[in-house]
């Protein structure tokens, strides 16, 4: 039986860690992690693909990097579904060096890798990141330029020329308007974007010349306040109770409480929460019907968020997208596994591993150091079965089910069905840096 090793850090925060934290939905321009590459993608997969294909092909794989500094949530988005889990094999070797704040570890933005694999003769193959113009990985900062429009009160266009150096960060900016006036805004808009670098071979290079265009639109700013006015989530207020219900639903979740899990989602539907926290609560909710097993009403929930998350400003902070991509994937893959749209076989495959916030709790209560393992396994929906683990105080093995049961894997397939998985080994670290 296999074995699957998962690092000794907490790698992707759990579904309760941001819910009601100080600065949970809203994130300062210091606090953006653009990830810096440290160990490119694995070529082989690709070749063995390739060479069996023996066709040009192009994938544009997406994916976060966790806290770990690992790629998560991976999708590959290849013209040829065949390349799809050879592009995922290639990508989730690599590493990236992650960014700590106040101690704690941050989710990147997502991060967009085209990849051209050209077999241009026989025999001979070539692998490489394709160039592209600049993508924005974190969109320029709107506020500037509303207050412009709404001071100006004229239409413009600007043009924007920065460089962005290897981590993504623009460089050099320098902005022209068709109107004075609005230069300075422009510069803050886009110099407060973050940008996914030139890649080549995996490796990140510092991009000059590029050129952001930026449409001013009095009637723009208009239709911009009633959207903002229309969405009613942002005039309530989430109480307490309804943040602690959010919290405990996280948690049931985790636990694999099912009573729980429908007796809080019941509490917590329709109840008049504030736009990023009814994000939150739809993914929990999700969640919650893809643990039970009901995945078409999961897929249902989704479709509800992302409708929420099209018309609620703020209701799409980076945490939410983030865990929007991650279940859906889960949820879809799950749904094509029942309909049996699966052949031959497929290996598990990590989407999270396990949150680090039970961890902090419990060693701020024990402040003793310990390394303990829970050995469990993946079921046939990609949730993670424990089977014992060897932490020695009741705290910590407590803590140590309820870290381990954020993991969530697409699960195993074997003739086209979703079957239980290889044992999975979770390696914990309870110690000072983690708990302070």
């Amino acid at each position: 039986m296999d074995l699957i090793e998962i690092g000794k850090r907490a790698i992707l925060c759990g579904f309760v860690a941001l819910i009601v934290g100080p600065g949970a939905f809203a994130q300062s321009k210091d606090d953006v992690y653009t990830p810096e590459l440290i160990e490119g993608l694995d070529p082989a997969p690709l070749q063995n693909a390739i060479t069996r294909l023996d066709k040009d092909v192009e994938c544009n794989v997406r994916f976060v990097v966790d806290m770990s500094g690992v790629p998560a949530g991976i999708s590959p988005n290849c013209n040829d579904p065949d390349l799809d889990a050879a592009a995922v094999q290639a990508v989730q070797v690599m590493r990236y060096e992650p960014k700590y704040v106040n101690g704690d570890p941050v989710l990147s933005e997502e991060i967009v890798l085209p990849i051209r694999i050209e077999k241009d003769r026989p025999g001979e193959l070539v692998i490489e990141i394709v160039d592209r113009d600049a993508i924005p990985i974190k969109q320029p900062d709107q506020a500037p330029l509303k207050e412009a429009i709404g001071r100006i009160r004229k239409d413009a266009r600007c043009e924007v020329w920065l460089d962005v150096n290897a981590a993504g960060v623009p460089e050099n900016v320098r902005a022209s308007c068709t109107r004075k006036g609005y230069e300075k805004a422009a510069f803050e808009s886009v110099g407060a974007a973050r940008f996914a670098p030139k890649i080549i071979n995996g490796v990140a290079y510092r991009r000059t010349g590029v050129m952001y265009p930026i449409e001013l639109s009095v009637a723009s700013r208009s239709d911009m306040r009633q959207t903002y006015k229309s969405a009613e989530c942002m005039s309530y207020k989430s109480t307490p109770g309804e943040l602690d219900k959010l919290q405990e639903l996280g948690t049931a979740a985790d636990l694999r409480d099912v009573v729980r899990m429908e007796y809080l989602v019941s509490e917590l539907d329709g109840a008049n929460l504030y736009c990023p926290q009814h994000s939150i609560f739809l993914i929990l909710k999700a969640r919650s019907f893809g643990i039970v097993g009901d995945f078409a009403t999961a897929d249902d929930v989704m479709d509800e968020l992302d409708e929420h998350m099209s018309s609620a400003p703020n209701a799409n902070n980076n945490y939410a997208v983030a865990m929007r991509d991650i279940i859906q994937q889960w949820i879809s893959f799950n749904l094509k596994a029942e309909t049996g749209q699966f052949g031959g076989t497929q290996e598990a495959q990590l989407l999270i591993a396990n949150c680090g916030h039970p961890l902090d709790k419990a060693y701020k209560k024990e402040k003793k150091q310990e390394v303990c393992a829970v050995n469990a396994q993946i079921d046939a929906k990609g949730l993670v079965d424990i089977v014992d683990n060897t932490c020695s105080s009741g705290r910590y093995a407590q803590a140590a089910v309820e870290s381990v049961g954020c993991a969530l894997f697409l699960p195993r397939v074997e003739n086209g069905e979703a079957v239980t998985g290889p044992a999975v080994t979770f390696e914990l670290e309870f110690d000072e840096q983690k708990g302070q």
